[in-house]
């Protein structure tokens, strides 16, 4: 298991180091990669990616933590390799959600926002912490 801490960009399990996409590019990448999976409400807040898709004809709002990649160098956020991580994570989670014939409800499960607010994900990882 990974335990949370800093990642950085010559990491040697972080892929993407090498790209040029500047992230303005792979952020509209991103944007229209979601609509053309039919997720909605797609925007930008304080580090998360936000937007929507349906349920059973229910709409439902996915809030998706940005993974920030650091710059050893600069100790900034290295934002074209975390755009393109971010862009590559999506695509291949919409892409098993597709081959797989799962909803992209549970394709983004973990990332389901609750009416409390929180996600899915942050509303079990404390209960299971209790165990």
């Amino acid at each position: 298991m990974f335990e949370s801490k800093r990642v950085y960009s010559d990491d040697r399990l972080v892929h993407y180091k090498d790209s040029k996409v500047p992230p303005e590019v792979t952020q509209k990448e991103i944007e229209a990669l979601l609509t053309n999976y039919g997720m909605t409400g797609i925007h930008w807040q304080n580090g998360t990616l936000l937007f929507e898709t349906t349920y059973k004809g229910h709409p439902i709002p996915i809030k998706k933590t940005i993974p920030l990649i650091y710059s050893r160098k600069t100790e900034q956020v290295d934002w074209t390799v975390t755009m393109r991580t971010l862009f590559h994570s999506l695509k291949g989670a919409l892409e098993i959600a597709y081959v797989s014939g799962i909803t992209l409800t549970e394709a983004f499960l973990p990332d389901v926002l609750g009416q409390n607010g929180l996600t899915v994900k942050e509303s079990i990882l404390p209960m299971l912490e209790k165990r």
